[in-house]
């Protein structure tokens, strides 16, 4: 999972850069966002695998550490992207097939050798689960909020006036404020009722969107 994300983000990310009408963005764009969200079930897995208790901190931290690399990046494809978008993609198509190449040599697999036997019959189908495609489908509108911010907002930014450097630090200081506030977070939520978390923490979501 995580080398076929990594390779198939590195080609994408390389033509759609090479993309000049609007049907081909449009692909660009699709093939870029399938691809490159691939590795998150694997590296969910990975620490499911490797940290069999506190697991709450454990993802804290694994988002901790994401939004690092966020609190940098914009900023420097925002100046990149001022000077030329070829430098933009052909830069995160070349991170994309280092991180594939590390993950392929250096990776070890995390998975169990030995698995408890499970009777398939009381393993119910995703699709026939009501409550876990409920759960699906509140996801998925919830996901919708933060793609905005690449859409909508980016947008927005653009007829008020402001460079492609002005919209990076901006996404920027979203990650700061993450690296800054998180670790403090983390530890007073972990105890918590995550039903409630996760719909307080969506209902802050979409109001300070908004």
């Amino acid at each position: 999972g995580l080398v076929l994300s990594a390779l198939g983000s590195a080609i994408a990310l390389w033509l759609l850069g090479q993309a000049r009408s609007i049907e081909g963005i449009t692909v660009g764009v699709f093939c870029v966002s399938m691809l490159f969200d691939l590795h998150r079930p694997s590296v969910f897995a990975m620490v499911a695998d490797l940290v069999p208790l506190d697991r709450v901190r454990a993802y804290g931290y694994l988002y901790i550490s994401v939004n690092i690399g966020f609190a940098i990046a914009p900023t420097l494809a925002g100046y990149l992207a001022g000077q030329s978008y070829t430098l933009v993609f052909g830069g995160a198509a070349l991170v994309q097939l280092f991180w594939g190449a590390f993950a392929f040599f250096l990776l070890p697999e995390t998975r169990p050798v030995k698995l408890e036997k499970v009777e398939v019959s009381t393993v119910p189908l995703p699709l026939k689960d009501g409550l876990w495609m409920a759960f699906l489908l509140v996801s998925l509108l919830l996901a919708l909020i933060p793609m905005q911010i690449s859409v909508g907002l980016a947008g927005w930014f653009k007829t008020l006036g402001y460079t492609e450097s002005d919209f990076g630090s901006v996404l920027s200081l979203n990650g700061i404020l993450i690296v800054l506030v998180q670790p403090w977070l983390v530890g007073r939520i972990a105890k918590k009722d995550p039903p409630r978390v996760f719909i307080l923490a969506a209902l802050l979501y979409g109001i300070g969107f908004a």
